[in-house]
């Protein structure tokens, strides 16, 4: 995720809050030709992945889609919620890139980490970030 993107203050680091409700939804677009009769292009598939994520009350979604993980303002409604659990936010900076890790609290690992791709477990995913000096992070 860029650096740059501004986000609600709810993903600001060592954050708690409460996760109630998510989604994890993939949409592909089939392959198609558009244009006229002078000129045609054909567009290659595309496949695009929305976490769409309910804490503390508010809804917040993340879409990847062309290697490009940004945030959605718009508000989706939740198919179904989901026992409350605690979640730590925790941010991890690069250069020029963002990755966030939301950690439960009772499992202590993280159950999504949304940085150049969406990586989404909810019983907990192993994850081992390690920087350009091959020195782990986590």
């Amino acid at each position: 995720m860029n650096r740059d993107i501004r986000l609600p203050s709810i993903f600001a680091d060592n954050n708690i809050c409460t996760l109630d409700g998510f989604a994890l939804q993939e949409t592909v677009t089939p392959s198609r030709t558009v244009g006229g009769a002078w000129f045609s292009t054909r567009l290659s598939p595309m496949k695009e992945r929305t976490l769409r994520l309910r804490l503390d009350g508010s809804l917040h979604s993340f879409i990847e889609a062309r290697n490009i993980v940004r945030y959605n303002d718009a508000l989706l409604p939740l198919p179904l919620p989901c026992a409350p659990r605690v979640i730590a936010i925790r941010r991890v900076h690069r250069a020029t890139r963002l990755t966030l890790l939301l950690i439960d609290e009772k499992l202590e690992k993280p159950i999504a980490v949304i940085g150049d791709a969406i990586a989404w477990g909810p019983e907990g995913l192993d994850v081992l970030l390690v920087c350009g000096r091959d020195e782990a992070l986590l």
